[in-house]
């Protein structure tokens, strides 16, 4: 009788132990595209930024006008064509 349940625990931690690698593989990928999109966006604000200091070195152009104002619409129009059927 102890045989099995020795078995038993081991199975139940096996299966913790698959969830738990799941779920860290999860939160690596989500973690790779938030940061790859935070880079991204980081990029593109600085390229965007460089030519209007530029002509206005007193410029104001933060980063979260940069994406409401150029990431946002940008992502919407490309999901919308990815999504558009011909």
């Amino acid at each position: 009788m102890k045989f099995l349940n020795i078995i038993a625990q081991s199975n139940q931690n096996q299966s913790d132990s698959v969830s738990g690698g799941v779920i860290l593989i999860t939160a690596i990928i989500v973690a790779f595209v938030v940061g790859s999109l935070a880079m991204y966006t980081r990029l593109d604000f600085k390229r965007h930024k460089e030519p209007l200091k530029q002509i206005d070195p007193n410029v104001r152009y933060t980063y979260i006008h940069h994406v409401k104002v150029v990431t946002i619409p940008l992502f919407k129009y490309r999901i919308s064509l990815f999504f558009d059927k011909h």
